[in-house]
């Protein structure tokens, strides 16, 4: 028999397992799998870059037959984990995916230091990184964690009451942006506010009626750039320790872009204006 179909018939199949039983009930409770330090990767895609990014899987079910498996157990393998072959009724049975792919597993999350993320020491630019504060859809939070690892960001920080970064919903929108940004979630706007200005930071509110333009903002010195709720946007305690709110300039009859498309148009003017500019 090939190597192929030996693990055909090692295909683990049994919903009872305790694997199984385990897996399904964090991928259905993120709230509990948070508590328990791990996020669950849910496809072939959040799986390889969760591996590639150096993460620990505490289980991991895929398919052998999927295009990916050889990647997938090579990244494994340098890991020294034994992934799981499953049966595609047992990868239906764990994702929360309506068409489940070839692979979901659970991993333990990085931890980033807050100190260290307001120092930046890995940067030569001048520290910029972004706060999200009471946002609620998992889909920006990932999406505004792609745009900002692609732009240069140093970092991003989350508020008490935000969505969580590594929601699955908001790690598919990521698309792995959120294993190789630094992140520190639940923080306290109090501790926030107080890190910010030890570090000696300004923040800066992003608001559709900002009190200065995007454009007479220069990245000079570090900076946060504050992103509030999808439908009020920044408030409470944060926004009065703001230096000052932005605006992007718009078309007339175009009220505000939705959070993500404004962080994005944001960040990439911040970190990249000098660059492409002069």
């Amino acid at each position: 028999m090939t190597p192929e179909g030996r693990e055909r018939e090692r295909l683990l199949r049994s919903r009872r397992n305790p694997r199984v039983v385990e897996a399904r009930r964090l991928a259905r409770d993120p709230r509990e799998a948070r508590r328990e330090g791990l996020f669950l990767a849910d496809g072939t895609r959040p799986v390889l870059e969760a591996l590639d990014a150096g993460l620990s899987p505490r289980v991991l079910f895929y398919h052998p037959e999927s295009p990916e498996a050889g990647a997938i157990q090579a990244l494994c393998r340098a890991a020294g984990f034994a992934p799981t072959a499953a049966a595609t009724g047992i990868l239906s049975a764990v994702s929360t995916l309506s068409t489940p792919q070839d692979a979901v597993g659970l991993f333990r999350r990085p931890v980033h230091d807050l100190a260290a993320v307001l120092a930046a020491p890995a940067h030569e630019t001048i520290p910029c990184l972004f706060v999200l504060d009471r946002l609620q859809d998992p889909t920006n939070a990932g999406a505004l964690c792609r745009s900002g690892l692609a732009a240069g960001m140093t970092g991003a920080l989350a508020t008490e009451g935000t969505v969580d970064p590594f929601h699955p919903r908001a790690v598919r929108a990521a698309m792995g942006a959120s294993f190789r940004l630094p992140i520190v979630a639940d923080l306290p706007v109090s501790v926030l506010g107080e890190a910010l200005e030890r570090g000696g930071y300004r923040l800066l509110g992003l608001d559709p009626r900002g009190s200065i333009p995007l454009a007479e903002v220069r990245l000079d010195r570090p900076t946060a750039l504050l992103l509030g709720s999808e439908g009020s946007g920044p408030g409470g305690a944060l926004r009065s320790r703001c230096e000052a709110t932005v605006r992007i300039p718009m078309q007339a009859g175009v009220d505000s872009l939705g959070v993500a498309a404004a962080g994005a148009v944001v960040f990439y003017f911040l970190r990249l204006r000098d660059r492409l500019f002069g």
